[in-house]
């Protein structure tokens, strides 16, 4: 399979998808940052030291969902490459 890349694509046909994987790297670092920020902010706002279960899986999926919405373009073009 390498063989057939390198004589169809050359070299830069193996690294053709690279950069968008390393981009695509920052997709949970996005999540892990906003549901911190979240937890932040709707701990301080009730003075709690504790989300409740329910709280954290919203907190969670929000922050999933912002996370996918800014990296999905990225995927789109890691696709088509």
């Amino acid at each position: 399979m390498l063989n057939e890349i390198l004589e169809e694509k050359g070299v830069k046909g193996l690294w053709s998808g690279t950069v968008p994987s390393l981009i695509l790297v920052s997709n949970p670092i996005i999540q892990f940052a906003a549901y911190d920020y979240l937890k932040r902010l709707v701990l301080s706002s009730q003075s709690k030291k504790q989300l409740r279960g329910r709280e954290a899986f919203v907190l969670g999926a929000v922050a999933k969902l912002l996370a996918t919405v800014l990296t999905y373009p990225l995927q789109l073009a890691q696709v088509r490459l």
